[in-house]
């Protein structure tokens, strides 16, 4: 009978101890505004090794947008989610990722892989980028406005990166081609 009991205690710990477990393991469900690892920090805007990290997690954001890993792209975003709301009423205005698929595959948004990267000036709070994009064939993608439609050929497109509490982050969006 007392073996019966010890019998009954063990298990119904090891059930408990599993329940346990599984309340408080990861969810295989991706988060609506995840985190990433903090880079680390370095001596203020401006210097080198913080254009390099600027520079970094701009080619990572938009490589993350071209790869359709929206997690990423929306942890290394710090811009206005707004406009992307206004287009897509139905995504929830916290989901980033799903606003940010959204932009790439149904709004006309330029989510390639990032040709050159370069680093035309630095500000007080931020860096400023001008970015090229491949197409699938590895030449540069090039925005023609319609016929008729004001403005020229575009190959090179202006981001804006600021220091925020986490490292880097990126304010503008991909190219917008309606």
């Amino acid at each position: 009978m007392q073996h019966t009991i010890i019998a009954h205690r063990v298990i119904v710990a090891a059930l408990l101890s599993l329940t346990l477990v599984a309340c408080v393991s990861p969810s295989p469900m991706t988060p609506a505004n995840p985190t990433i690892t903090p880079l680390p920090q370095t001596s203020g805007v401006g210097a080198i090794p913080d254009a390099r990290a600027a520079q970094e997690t701009l080619e990572r954001f938009l490589t993350a947008l071209a790869n359709g890993d929206y997690v990423t792209a929306a942890a290394l975003y710090e811009g206005d989610y707004e406009m992307l709301y206004d287009k897509n009423p139905i995504i929830a205005r916290e989901n980033y990722p799903a606003l940010l698929e959204a932009a790439c595959t149904v709004n006309g948004y330029v989510c390639r892989k990032p040709g050159t990267v370069t680093l035309v000036d630095t500000r007080a709070d931020s860096w400023i980028f001008e970015v090229s994009f491949l197409n699938t064939d590895g030449s540069t993608f090039v925005f023609k406005p319609p016929p008729g439609a004001p403005g020229a050929e575009q190959s090179v497109f202006s981001f804006r990166v600021i220091m925020g509490a986490n490292g880097p982050r990126v304010l503008d969006l991909p190219p917008y081609i309606p």
